[in-house]
C-alpha cells in the first residue's frame, strides 16, 4: 500500500513544484493535483490504518488540526466564504497534505534520499529554467519601479512558475543549505554542488530581491557558524561579496545598497515595503477575529486598498 503510495507521492511532489498542469493543460483541465491528492488521502488512510506507528500524535500533527478545525468552524463568519471554499481551502489541503503524506509514505532512508532527490530538482528546475532563458531568450519576467519614472528588469520564475522575484529568491536560499551539506557525503554530490551553486547565486542577483540578499547573508552566517574552516569560510565569503558587486550593473548595485542607504532610485520601493507592512496591518484589524477568509489576501487588498496585492512576505509564492 505505501509502495503505491510513495511512487504516487513522487508525481504529486513533481507536479506540484514543476507546475505540470501549465505545462500540459489537459491535466489541468481534470484536476490531476487534486486528483493525485484525494487517491493519496485514501492510500493514507488505509495505511494509517494498517501501522500503529503512525498513529502516534505530536505537537505539529496537533496544531494542524486545530487549524484545519478553526478554518471550517470559522468559515461562516469570513468575509468571502465562498471565496475560501473554491479556491482557499482547496490550496491549503494540497499544500498541508505535505506533512501528512511525509510522514505516512517516507518511512525509510532509501526513501527519504529519493524524496529528497525529487525535490531538489525540482526545486533547482526551477532556478535554472529562467536562468537559461535569460542567457539565451533575454527573459526577466518581472520588473521593478525606480525613482524618476524608470524600471528595472528583475528575474522571476519561468513562464509556467507562479513565483515572482522574491518567491524565487526564497526558493534558492531554502536549497542551497541542503546542496551545500549534502556535498561532504560523496564526490558527485561535490561536483553537483560546485556547478549549481554559482548558478544559484547569479539568479538571486538577478532577482534583484532584497529581501533574498539579507537571507542569503543569513544562509551563508550559518554555514560558517557549522563549518570546521571557519576562517577560510569568512575570506572566500568577503571575496566573493566584492567580485560579485563589483560586476553587477549600477541599478543592481543601487538596489542592494538601498537596504542600508536611503540616497538611492530605490529607496522608495524599500519605503514601501514597510508601508505595505502597516496596509497589512490595517487589513488584518478591518476582521481581527474570524478575518477575510482563507487565503483572501488579494481580494481584501482590492477591496480595502483598491490594489489586489499579496502580503508582503516572498514566502506567499514559494509553492
Amino acid at each position: 500500500m505505501t509502495d503505491i503510495g510513495f511512487r504516487l507521492y513522487l508525481i504529486f511532489v513533481a507536479s506540484w513544484f514543476l507546475h505540470l498542469t501549465s505545462w500540459v493543460p489537459a491535466l489541468a483541465k481534470i484536476r490531476f493535483d487534486m486528483l493525485l491528492v484525494l487517491f493519496l488521502m485514501v492510500l493514507a488512510f488505509l495505511a494509517n490504518r494498517a501501522n500503529s506507528r503512525l498513529q502516534k500524535k505530536d505537537g505539529v500533527d496537533r496544531l494542524l488540526k486545530i487549524l484545519i478545525i478553526y478554518i471550517v468552524v470559522s468559515l461562516p463568519f469570513v468575509e468571502w466564504p465562498g471565496s475560501v471554499i473554491w479556491r482557499g481551502f482547496p490550496n491549503f489541503i494540497k499544500a498541508a497534505v505535505f506533512y501528512y503524506f511525509t510522514i505516512i509514505f517516507v518511512t525509510t532512508e532509501k526513501r527519504l534520499k529519493v524524496f529528497l532527490g525529487i525535490f531538489l530538482f525540482c526545486q533547482s528546475f526551477r532556478i535554472v529554467e529562467p536562468v537559461y532563458l535569460h542567457i539565451t531568450e533575454g527573459y526577466w519576467g518581472s520588473a521593478a519601479w525606480m525613482e524618476g519614472g524608470d524600471f528595472m528588469n528583475r528575474l522571476s520564475g519561468g513562464p509556467h512558475d507562479v513565483v515572482n522575484p522574491n518567491g524565487l529568491g526564497f526558493i534558492i536560499n531554502s536549497i542551497i543549505p541542503f546542496f551545500y551539506f549534502l556535498a561532504s557525503l560523496s564526490k558527485f554530490n561535490i561536483v553537483l554542488a560546485t556547478s549549481l551553486l554559482p548558478v544559484f547565486i547569479y539568479a538571486l542577483i538577478l532577482t534583484g530581491s532584497r529581501s533574498g540578499i539579507i537571507a542569503f547573508t543569513l544562509v551563508i552566517i550559518g554555514i560558517i557558524y557549522k563549518s570546521k574552516n571557519k576562517a577560510l569560510m569568512i575570506g572566500f565569503s568577503m571575496i566573493g561579496i566584492v567580485v560579485i558587486f563589483t560586476n553587477i550593473s549600477g541599478e543592481f548595485q543601487e538596489r542592494y545598497l538601498s537596504i542600508v542607504n536611503s540616497n538611492t532610485r530605490h529607496s522608495a520601493t524599500a519605503q514601501g515595503r514597510i508601508d505595505g507592512l502597516m496596509g497589512n496591518l490595517e487589513n488584518i484589524m478591518a476582521r481581527p477575529i474570524f478575518g477575510h477568509g482563507l487565503g483572501t489576501s488579494l481580494e481584501a487588498s482590492f477591496h480595502l486598498k483598491g490594489k489586489p496585492q499579496l502580503p508582503t512576505t516572498f514566502m506567499n509564492n514559494y509553492f
